[in-house]
C-alpha cells in the first residue's frame, strides 16, 4: 500500500509539473507583478535570474509590443520566443528609462517573454500587448 502511495505521489507530481514549456527560475528581494490579459508589469529589488510569462493574444490578433521600463541598478535583457525563435526586445542597464515598441507578433504559436537580470537588478518593467 506504501508502495502505491508514493508511485501515486510521483505521477501525481510528475504530470502536474510538465505542462509549461519553460519555468521561471530567480531569486529577488522584494517583487510585485501585475499580469493582465494583455499586459505584463513588474516592479523588483535585487533581482536575479529570469522571469518567464506565456502571452496571450486573442481574436487572431497580431501587433507589437509596447514597453516602458527603467532601472536604477543592475542590467535586464527582455526577449520573446515566437515560431520557435527567440528574439531580442530590449536591453535595460543601470540609470536608463525606455519607452518604445518593437517586435513582431500573432495569434499562431505560442509565445513567451522572457525578463533575464544576470545580475542584482533594480527598476519597473511594463509590456503590452495587443
Amino acid at each position: 500500500m506504501k508502495k502505491v502511495a508514493i508511485l501515486l505521489l510521483f505521477l501525481f507530481l510528475f504530470l502536474t509539473g510538465c505542462n509549461n514549456k519553460y519555468v521561471t527560475h530567480r531569486t529577488v528581494s522584494i517583487m510585485k507583478e501585475y499580469n493582465a490579459n494583455t499586459s505584463y508589469k513588474c516592479e523588483f529589488v535585487d533581482l536575479i535570474g529570469t522571469t518567464v510569462i506565456k502571452v496571450k493574444l486573442h481574436n487572431n490578433s497580431e501587433g507589437d509590443f509596447k514597453y516602458i521600463a527603467s532601472l536604477s541598478k543592475g542590467e535586464v535583457k527582455v526577449s520573446y520566443q515566437f515560431l520557435n525563435n527567440t528574439l531580442d526586445l530590449f536591453t535595460i542597464k543601470a540609470n536608463q528609462e525606455l519607452n518604445s515598441h518593437g517586435g513582431y507578433i500573432e495569434d499562431i504559436s505560442n509565445i513567451y517573454l522572457f525578463i533575464e537580470a544576470k545580475e542584482l537588478s533594480s527598476g519597473t518593467i511594463y509590456i503590452e500587448w495587443n
